[in-house]
């Protein structure tokens, strides 16, 4: 599944609808009349009762208002109106410095967009609007990226995207009524989804599926009400690897590990997050290699071990975790082991290992690098 939005750091919103409703003012650079003096404006001033000018006013020939400027009381320029043909077309506010903190633009004196800026006049924040009502609202970082987006859809419902730092789209998610309802999807650098959800009122609620960079899945679980519930499956290379199954979280049934071919390699089961009950490991032939009891995630019972030809190699009981009793030990062909047997093995294997270690010796005792003849 790869990002639609890979090659898109800005999607299409309502700027192009209004671009030409964007008149740059300012206050130094006031618009003359075509073919006019600076006189043909009408200009009022007002001041307050220490002279400081706290608003000033101009007017075009016909009377209407083009531009007003509010002042602070010390005197810093704190918003800016401009209007076309008696309607109001943008608005500046400014901080308590003059540094510009904000412009909106109207069509017909209908909101159109907002952007919001830092100090140094880059874009922070921009809303556009649709017949007044908000459509897109995008955060930018300071290298002017985008970093999130959201973008409002029929009533409350809205989608949401995030942005990695190098502009490209890293996730997707919607909303409704400020809550997370239906899919997400989180995309990798190259553009890949690498997971995929269904969310239900803020909480995970169905399949969950984790994939790598190819595109082949992970994992992929179910949940309800934000927990683990329904089958987990496990996959490696695309070969399914392992499968369990959750209730409210915890492991609860059947759990399977299967090795690269599919055959199965141990099978298990849990109750309430425990193993509950017979455990069996296998050998690559599909032979048992060991047989257990567990209750209450202990060993309780007999564990039974094989060799690779189904006979029994070993036995020995537990209780809680505990074993209970002696070891009993058995042979490759299946007769029970004595003291005096395995006594002799393991004289037989550290004889072997000896021979070996003398052997090694003979090949490496001289120093690396000497050439004798």
């Amino acid at each position: 599944m790869l990002n639609p939005e890979l090659h898109k750091t800005v999607e299409t919103d309502m700027s192009a609808l209004i671009a030409d409703s964007e008149p740059e003012y300012v206050e130094e650079q006031m618009a003359t009349p075509e073919g006019g003096a600076e006189s043909a404006f009408e200009e009022e001033v007002e001041q307050d009762s220490a002279g400081v000018v706290v608003k000033r006013m101009r007017r075009s020939p016909d009377g209407s208002i083009e531009q007003t400027f509010l002042y602070a009381g010390d005197g810093v320029l704190s918003s800016a109106t401009i209007c076309q043909d008696g309607e109001v077309v943008e608005e500046r506010r400014y901080d308590a410095t003059g540094n510009l903190a904000s412009k909106s633009y109207f069509v017909g004196e209908v909101l159109q967009r907002e952007v919001d800026y830092r100090a140094n006049e880059q874009a922070v924040r921009e809303v556009t609007y649709l017949g007044g009502n908000p459509v897109s609202e995008t955060a930018y970082d300071e290298s002017s990226r985008p970093t999130r987006r959201v973008i409002h859809r029929e009533g409350s419902r809205m989608e949401v995207v995030a942005y990695d730092p190098a502009g490209w789209v890293s996730q997707r998610s919607k909303h409704e009524e400020g809550k997370l309802q239906g899919e997400s999807l989180t995309y990798n650098a190259d553009g890949q989804v690498i997971l995929q959800a269904q969310y239900a009122n803020d909480q995970l609620e169905g399949i969950l599926t984790v994939f790598d960079g190819s595109g082949a899945p992970i994992e992929q679980s179910s949940y309800k009400g934000g927990q683990l519930d329904g089958e987990t499956v496990v996959y490696v290379d695309g070969v399914v690897r392992g499968r369990t199954t959750y209730r409210k979280g915890k492991q609860h049934g059947p759990a399977t590990v299967y090795n690269e071919t599919g055959q199965i390699v141990q099978a298990q089961h849990f109750l309430e997050g425990k193993r509950q009950g017979e455990s069996i490991q296998y050998y690559p032939s599909g032979s048992p290699s060991e047989q257990a009891m567990y209750r209450d995630d202990r060993l309780h019972g007999e564990v039974v071990r094989y060799y690779p030809n189904g006979l029994v190699r070993e036995k020995q009981n537990y209780k809680d975790g505990i074993p209970v009793g002696d070891r009993v030990e058995y042979d490759h062909k299946g007769r029970k082991s004595t003291l005096e047997d395995l006594a002799a093995q393991n004289t037989k294997y550290i004889g072997r290992g000896l021979r070996v270690a003398k052997q090694l010796v003979q090949w490496f005792g001289k120093p690396f690098g000497i050439v004798t003849k």
